[in-house]
């Protein structure tokens, strides 16, 4: 049996993402953890719909809606909530020795090992949406789904697009931030800056690329 691609590699082959935009949202990812997928979404390069499309494309399962991600008391009993806030898991249904786990990249068994090897039961990966499982921890478990992230591109005179990050608590609402859809030109010129700024790419090379572009369009 070949080896499943990774989350990046089946949008890539889609041509939800292009390579520009897998290098940006890696580099977003090492310098603020989570998964590859919220990195991608949080950047604007695609949604969680298309990535859930994707995978449902490559394991032939349906992405399941919110109000079947409804664990069953046993097997909600043998996953912790720092387990379940740290990978982003819900359990559904358990067996004497299968686990049924939610989750928004059932592509990644290092999650499915690392949990089947701490229960000592095997882990079956159902897909849903990263969302609809962080709401469903926070109904099920009765807890804040943790650190999450919002940016906004706004057009800094004479400077680089501004990205905002901030951390939501329980008990305090995020800054509000007006709503401003980012225009295409200025969503390449975030992913420029980010490019120049994680090392991935000279500002001259860059400069050189687009002046390349210019003349031949």
């Amino acid at each position: 049996m070949p080896p499943r691609k990774k989350l990046g590699e089946l949008l890539l082959s889609a041509g939800a993402i292009d390579e520009i935009q897998l290098r940006s949202a890696m580099g977003h990812q090492k310098n603020w953890g989570g998964k590859l997928g919220s990195a991608l979404v949080e950047l604007g390069f695609t949604t969680e719909e298309v990535i859930a499309k994707v995978l449902e494309e490559q394991l032939r399962q349906r992405c399941l809606p919110e109000d079947e991600l409804v664990p069953e008391p046993d097997a909600l009993n043998l996953i912790s909530l720092k387990d379940a806030l740290r990978y982003v898991i819900l359990p559904l249904k358990a067996d004497a020795r299968v686990l049924v786990l939610a989750m928004s990249n059932p592509f990644d068994l290092a999650i499915a090992d690392e949990i089947g090897f701490k229960i000592n039961r095997k882990v079956k990966g159902v897909l849903a949406m990263e969302s609809a499982i962080k709401r469903a921890i926070k109904k099920h478990y009765g807890a804040t789904t943790g650190r999450e992230y919002k940016i906004d591109l706004k057009d800094v005179s004479g400077g680089a697009p501004e990205i905002i990050h901030y951390d939501s608590a329980p008990a305090q609402k995020p800054p509000q931030q007006k709503k401003v859809e980012p225009s295409a030109e200025l969503i390449s010129k975030a992913v420029a800056y980010l490019l120049i700024e994680k090392g991935l790419i000279k500002r001259e090379e860059l400069i050189d690329k687009m002046r390349q572009i210019k003349e031949k369009g």
